[in-house]
């Protein structure tokens, strides 16, 4: 097993009123306790937040990047937490780290999208079976960021839905009959039980390199000295080329993808048409590895990849992120002799699976999110 980083300390009431008041966990999320907090008190967690919060329709939210907009004063006086505990286990210091608005406007990137209508939701929350067996089950705040598809400390791939239903995580929604976090809220299965995958070397590495900018370190390895929202817009930008290179299959690219050992069938398998915030683990998963392989190699390893694969000048353009350029410099102004898409004509022939695939998922999380598959 490998070493664990903290996010924030566990934290235990201190004079709390209500009579049983759970402490909350290292790294736990906000909303996680919250809804600890409710099954204590025989309390399912609508009722629980429509008692602290009359006004307010919490759970069809993000709570964990609104919780700013959260009166915590009477949360604090009943249970003992400190705001400031409670504050530091949202997901709002992550997002200030890394320069992201918070809540923002539509997806905030790098954090998953909860995708939700009324208390239905679509995904945005994963946890590790591991994990969940070993201690009381509750999840963390790592597990609501997009980099995040494994454990690092058990190495095993994340999961983001039920076992035993094929459910999507949505723990609000427990009856207050079931007293932990371990169970699926549709059919009561344990969510513990769930088959694990081992992670591939690569992505539990960068997993813990991801970890680590939120504990001071740098990124090294040739790559430019940066923060962290600077570092993370940059990984922004080397996903959105892996993505391109991936969509427009050529001959350079493929070329590009074989110098750092990645297939390209298996990444074109992996694609499903959506942002990043709303992939399925098992696809961000092959993402990831992909991009730790390329952060791993180091800069000049990575500049040499692009001179060699000459691609198109217009994917400079394409992948640079607003206000950031760091990718742009690295790639040379020549153009190339093989373009990445060819002209579209008439089609002929049948839709291929990748494509019918896309188009799948993209119905199935629309249905999930009108409530029409629960």
């Amino acid at each position: 097993m490998g070493s664990r980083c903290f996010w924030h300390a566990e934290v235990c009431p201190v004079d709390p009123v209500w009579p049983c008041v759970p402490p909350l966990h290292r790294d736990e999320l906000f909303s996680s306790w919250l809804i600890r907090c409710a099954l204590c008190h025989a309390c399912d967690a609508v009722e629980f937040a429509r008692w602290l919060w009359p006004n307010r329709r919490v759970w069809t939210s993000d709570i964990d990047q609104a919780i700013w907009s959260l009166d915590l004063d009477v949360l604090q006086m009943k249970s003992g937490i400190p705001g400031d505990s409670l504050m530091a286990s949202s997901l709002v210091p992550l997002c200030q780290y890394l320069g992201l608005r918070c809540p923002a406007r539509s997806t905030t990137p790098w954090v998953l999208a909860l995708g939700g209508r009324n208390l239905r939701r679509a995904g945005g929350l994963q946890y590790c079976p591991l994990c969940f067996a070993d201690e009381v089950p509750f999840y963390r705040q790592q597990w609501r960021m997009a980099w995040c598809t494994c454990c690092p400390y058990h190495r095993v791939i994340l999961h983001d839905h039920c076992p035993h239903c094929e459910a999507v995580l949505a723990p609000h929604r427990l009856d207050y009959r079931k007293r932990n976090l371990g169970c699926c809220h549709q059919c009561g299965g344990t969510l513990a039980a769930a088959r694990t995958q081992a992670a591939d070397k690569e992505l539990v590495v960068w997993e813990r390199r991801t970890e680590a900018f939120f504990h001071g370190r740098k990124l090294g390895l040739g790559w430019p000295a940066a923060p962290a929202s600077d570092a993370f817009a940059f990984f922004r930008e080397l996903y959105r080329l892996l993505h391109i290179v991936m969509n427009h299959p050529s001959a350079n690219g493929a070329g590009f993808l074989t110098s750092y050992g990645v297939e390209a069938r298996t990444l074109s398998a992996a694609d499903t048409g959506l942002v990043l915030e709303c992939l399925p683990v098992e696809v961000r998963a092959v993402y990831m590895a992909a991009l730790g392989k390329v952060v791993a190699a180091g800069e000049q390893r990575f500049i040499a990849a692009v001179e060699l694969a000459r691609f198109c000048p217009s994917l400079r353009a394409a992948v640079s992120m607003p206000g950031h350029s760091y990718i742009s410099q690295m790639m040379p102004l020549c153009s190339a002799n093989n373009k990445l898409r060819a002209p579209r004509g008439k089609r002929s022939q049948p839709h291929s699976p990748p494509s019918v695939l896309k188009a799948w998922l993209r119905f199935k999380r629309r249905m999930l999110q009108t409530g029409a598959l629960s």
